[in-house]
């Protein structure tokens, strides 16, 4: 009689938190239909003063990613450890192909693997971090962009 009681109420408990578990109450700043003013209050408000400098710090991003079989690109040791230990708020020069990132055209990120590797780290981050707040990836272009495959460049003299 006892186990059978027991059994009852562990199949109800099991309900219960099951249907409670399908119920994600969507906090304010994830809120798309809020107001941005709104929502960017109600994140800041939940952020510690660390988080918040955190998002001011920018780290060079060619050497965050592991390209595996020029098919798929992971985040790299590193950037995990950069993050569990820090917030970055910016990634600089994660596309750059160039000398100074020795990288090239066999180990650098082609325009597909580029678009790969920006989704994986953002994924990383946003399910990584306390918060998930994306990541800001920057590139330097001032006379122009230099990735492999996608390479512009320009007169910056032009229109003076």
């Amino acid at each position: 009689m006892i186990i059978r009681r027991l059994n009852i109420l562990a199949i109800t408990l099991a309900i219960c938190l099951s249907s409670s578990a399908r119920q994600k109450v969507v906090l304010p700043y994830r809120d798309a239909s809020l107001p941005v003013e709104q929502r960017v209050q109600d994140l800041l408000s939940r952020m510690t003063l660390q988080e918040k400098i955190g998002q001011l710090r920018c780290m060079l991003g060619w050497g965050y990613y592991d390209i595996i079989g020029r098919k798929k690109v992971v985040p790299s040791e590193s950037f995990k450890k950069d993050i569990a230990e820090g917030n970055i708020g910016m990634l600089w020069a994660t596309y750059r192909a160039d000398p100074w990132t020795q990288k090239t055209l066999d180990n650098g990120l082609n325009p597909r693997l580029a678009a790969l590797c920006g989704n994986a780290l953002q994924k990383y981050v946003i399910e990584h971090t306390r918060l998930g707040i994306p990541l800001f990836l920057a590139e330097e272009a001032p006379h122009g962009h230099m990735a492999i495959g996608t390479t512009v460049l320009w007169d910056p003299s032009c229109g003076s």
